[in-house]
């Protein structure tokens, strides 16, 4: 049996014209092409859908990899990446967080992001997960799972803007810097309390067991559910809403 590709099921949904890309031609790509450098500019915003099913992850400089392949997109197309989020060490040379999809995703770079979906590609009947927000959700999307996962990342552009020109932050530590420069402000305008300026001053005097034991405490009363049953973070997807978003979506062309 030869080798499968994926250009028959794009020929199924509609697609007319279809280019493949890769850095040789061992497979039969159309387009011999080094995702670590840029396209040719005549390339560049002339696709209506790009699509990554596992590519990027093993292109050493994934920032500009990324940047590269969306700017092939035209405004109103569409990137859909499917991508390793955990233990797949050994696949490719990386392995990616929800956050920074969130991050990328974003008017300043022209991108809307549609949707982020967990799941585990171990399974072909494996439950789909929407994946939250951290910066939404106050938390990162923390998960331990002895399986397997991918990401599904679905975004449109929406604008012609230069693709990180500023280097995306993580949105727990952007809020953290927020808060410390709030909090340094307050405190040059208001006197400290009783309880704050004694805990302060004995902190110091204070023996190692009992700090470590507020620390562990603390921690333990903060601490969210690593697992897919934390739903401030991740979204069951049932059927019938997988089922509901089937539809063409709009200004959707046919070169891919």
């Amino acid at each position: 049996m030869g080798q499968l590709f994926v250009d028959e099921f794009f020929h199924l949904l509609g697609a007319k014209e279809i280019t493949t890309v890769d850095r040789s031609d061992f497979e039969g790509a159309n387009l011999l092409h080094d995702l670590n450098e840029r396209f040719p500019e005549s390339q560049r915003g002339q696709y209506n859908f790009v699509f990554d099913g596992g590519t990027l992850e093993h292109i050493f400089n994934y920032p500009a990899a990324l940047r590269n392949c969306l700017e092939l997109i035209r405004p109103g197309g569409y990137f859909l990446t499917i991508t390793p989020a955990s233990n797949l060490m050994g696949h490719g040379f990386y392995q990616f967080s929800p956050e920074l999809f969130f991050r990328v995703f974003s008017e300043s770079n022209g991108f809307a992001l549609s949707k982020i979906v967990l799941y585990n590609s171990s399974k072909t009947d494996a439950t789909f997960y929407q994946v939250n927000d951290p910066a939404a959700a106050k938390g990162r999307n923390n998960l331990i799972s002895s399986q397997p996962m991918y990401l599904a990342v679905l975004a449109q552009r929406v604008a012609i803007a230069p693709i990180l020109a500023q280097p995306p932050m993580q949105s727990d530590y952007v809020a953290g810097w927020e808060n410390h420069a709030l909090s340094q402000v307050k405190s040059t305008l208001d006197d400290p309390r009783l309880t704050k300026r004694l805990r302060v001053a004995l902190n110091p005097y204070l023996p190692y067991w009992l700090l470590n034991w507020k620390r562990t405490f603390v921690s333990a009363w903060n601490r969210e559910p690593s697992t897919l049953n934390n739903r401030r973070h991740f979204q069951k997807l049932s059927h019938c809403q997988i089922c509901c978003e089937r539809h063409c979506p709009p200004n959707a062309g046919n070169k891919i």
